[in-house]
């Protein structure tokens, strides 16, 4: 009996030994589970937090770019100055607009999509929140009204920045293109005949370059508009007669804002407006909405590429030299290559 129950006693502690083992077990794997299960949770809530921060740390980045973009820019245009020997101080008198809620001063450059830019400032005075919508550019006469309620209600001229400019501390924008490209979307914008077949805009002006610099042939010919190498003799005899102030649409960036006279804080170039025009947005504090209307790629180019353009093509590199030599001074001034 002793030893049956000695037995049945072994028997029964190794089971409880069994069932004890088995409940630390399960117990134990609940822990471990609920620790793994912590700890991915955390890592989830890292990865989340890095999600979230990644964009902020990106617009950080880009800002800190531009800005050093802006820097070099700037430093360019006083480099360029001092070696060309041209005046630092307020003499001339140049054309601005202005944003007094965003604080901000425009000189406008014909032909570096002066038109879109003008929608852009006319967004930030609160004429509209879409730059799309302001005096849309494919519905006909609204771009004669754009002109018209920026000269009207927005346009300054004076000597230099005005004081409320520099007092209340005014960003002052500009922007640049190449030289070539400009002077050439010039030319086809207002010296050729107009996409329906109209006479060129400047047809007197036309006649008069054809008339002045053309062969014998072309001085007879019925056609107005002048050709390119005609165009370029023009504005090289021009600038050599110190009358290339006449007309800002082909006029040297020099001889419209004056860069060495009044320093800019911001310099956009047509062929990164995208990311200029974004940065100056967010500088200022304004919506993305009030960015370039479409009509420039993201790399700036707008449908005049001296690479492909048969009327440059046709230049010799004489007339190339002729025209870098009206320009020289913005080839220097904003890093532009031939």
């Amino acid at each position: 009996m002793v030893m049956a129950a000695f037995r049945k006693g072994r028997i029964f502690l190794l089971v409880s030994l069994v069932i004890t083992a088995a409940v630390l077990h399960y117990r134990l794997s609940i822990v471990q589970h609920a620790k793994i299960a912590n700890t991915k949770d955390q890592n989830n809530v890292v990865d989340l937090s890095s999600q979230l921060n990644a964009p902020v740390e990106m617009e950080l980045d880009f800002m800190e770019r531009m800005k050093e973009r802006m820097a070099s820019r700037r430093r360019s245009v006083k480099d360029a100055c001092r070696k060309m020997g041209l005046p630092t101080e307020p003499l001339d008198r140049i054309e601005l607009i202005t944003s007094k809620k965003y604080r901000l001063a425009y000189c406008p450059v014909p032909k570096t999509g002066c038109s879109n830019m003008k929608r852009v400032m006319l967004g930030l005075n609160g004429y509209g929140n879409d730059t799309e919508q302001i005096f849309p550019k494919n519905v006909i006469g609204q771009t004669n009204l754009l002109h018209k309620a920026i000269s009207q209600n927005l346009t300054m001229r004076s000597t230099g920045f005005p004081p409320f400019v520099v007092e209340h501390q005014y960003t002052t924008f500009i922007v640049v293109r190449h030289p070539f490209e400009r002077a050439l979307s010039a030319y086809k914008n207002k010296l050729t005949k107009q996409w329906n077949g109209e006479p060129p805009q400047f047809m007197k002006k036309a006649d008069h370059i054809k008339l002045r610099f053309g062969s014998p042939e072309r001085k007879n010919a019925t056609e107005k508009s002048p050709t390119f190498e005609e165009f370029v003799k023009y504005l090289y005899d021009a600038n050599n007669t110190n009358i290339n102030g006449e007309d800002n649409h082909w006029n040297s960036v020099n001889v419209i804002c004056f860069p060495c006279q009044n320093q800019f804080d911001v310099i956009a170039k047509i062929e990164t407006i995208e990311e200029d025009l974004r940065y100056l947005l967010k500088l200022l504090g304004a919506p993305d909405s009030l960015g370039m209307p479409k009509g420039y790629s993201k790399s700036g180019k707008s449908g005049t590429d001296i690479q492909v353009d048969p009327n440059f093509k046709r230049l010799n590199q004489e007339q190339i030299k002729m025209l870098y030599q009206v320009y020289q001074t913005d080839f220097k001034m904003f890093q532009y290559e031939t």
